[in-house]
């Protein structure tokens, strides 16, 4: 570690994280995982038979489980899409990250959509997200766990890098519920 860097830490549960660390790398760092479940100050003799204290959790337990990846994007970046089809209407959340307001349009594109979508760019910065809903083609075919039918759907502007996603479409329903 560079001397006269403080080490940057973060406690975090069981659950996906995403660390956005733009501005503070400086191309000289080293990033170290730790993974470590001991309790310094803690009174040894009231957590030593607790779950989080004992020897599975310290051995068995702690680690970093998943996908583990560093990524670097342009100042401006779709940072993410969730699609959720539903009756016939697919639902897109695009979670952006801008540090100006791009010109042009975001397009989404699919075939799995009736129609492309294309919609002015909005006059935003930072990091928000733009929800679109279109049309499903009524002939898509649908999942299935023997051949899947993914789609790929594509999120992309203008000085942005496009994105592109794949989901399939299933439905489910209940018959004969009063």
């Amino acid at each position: 570690m560079h001397p006269q860097k403080q080490p940057f830490f973060y406690c975090l549960p069981a659950i996906r994280a995403v660390f956005e660390i733009t501005g503070l790398v400086t191309g000289e760092d080293d990033f170290v995982l730790l993974s470590d479940n001991s309790y310094p100050g803690w009174p040894r003799d009231a957590i030593v038979y607790a779950s989080a204290a004992s020897d599975e959790t310290q051995t068995n337990w702690n680690g970093i489980l998943g996908y583990i990846r560093l990524r670097m994007e342009a100042p401006d970046f779709i940072s993410g899409i969730r699609v959720y089809p539903r009756d016939g209407f697919v639902e897109i959340r695009v979670s952006l990250d801008c540090s100006r307001v791009p010109d042009g349009m975001l397009r989404v594109s699919s075939p799995a959509l009736e129609k492309n979508v294309e919609l002015p760019f909005p006059e935003k910065t930072g990091t928000f997200e733009v929800r679109v809903s279109a049309r499903l083609r009524p002939d898509l075919r649908r999942w299935d766990l023997e051949e899947g039918n993914l789609v790929p759907l594509t999120v992309s502007a203008d000085g942005l890098e496009s994105r592109t996603v794949f989901f399939g479409v299933r439905s489910f329903a209940v018959r004969g519920a009063a």
